[in-house]
């Protein structure tokens, strides 16, 4: 264990048992609403869309003739965060969905160990998708691979844990791609609020 999670536990510990008991009910709770999940989800996506006017004026340098040299734009390229945004809205959206799908699953879980169920405690986007049976076109499935990239790493830090998580980490540059990708997210949102 690191020291970090050691100190963390050490402190959860030596707090009182009737706040401690406090503190695993209302995780529980929370956990177990849907509708924690979407407004957060919504939240995120409120401010993904408040990061969009400058991805949207980076497209417009990009598109001047001639376009600009690629060193006169980076500053300005805010994809990447904007995705990852895009990433973290979907995720929780999902979440919101295996929550309502499986209630008593998660309960017991709960009631097993006042820790996040295993299920919940990933980034698997199209995972979690395919567990909601959201069926997706072949460029949506790639679409949340790319979101999932940049939620877990590639809008967060400037490489991967290891090369391998690589592969999703470029290749969303076009003005579709992010429409389709906010789209893609609004209909993940649909899906777990259809199954209440």
């Amino acid at each position: 264990m690191s020291d970090e999670k050691s100190r963390l536990r050490e402190a959860w510990n030596r707090a009182p048992r009737e706040w401690r008991d406090k503190q695993e009910i209302e995780f529980a709770a929370g956990l177990l609403d849907p509708e924690l999940w979407i407004e957060t989800g919504d939240k995120i996506l409120r401010a993904a869309d408040l990061v969009r006017p400058a991805l949207d004026r980076w497209w417009s340098l990009v598109w001047t003739n001639p376009p600009p040299s690629k060193d006169s734009v980076a500053g300005e390229y805010v994809a990447d965060v904007y995705y990852m945004l895009l990433g973290f809205a979907a995720e929780n959206y999902l979440k919101a969905g295996l929550v309502r799908k499986k209630p008593e699953i998660f309960k017991q879980s709960l009631a097993n160990s006042a820790t996040l169920p295993d299920e919940l405690n990933t980034h698997n986007l199209g995972g979690m998708a395919e567990e909601l049976e959201i069926l997706m076109a072949a460029d949506e499935t790639w679409l949340l691979e790319i979101l999932q990239a940049r939620a877990v790493w590639a809008g967060r830090y400037p490489f991967p844990a290891k090369p391998s998580d690589s592969a999703f980490g470029t290749g969303v540059d076009s003005r579709d791609s992010v429409e389709k990708a906010r789209a893609l997210v609004l209909r993940l949102r649909g899906r777990a609020t259809d199954l209440a």
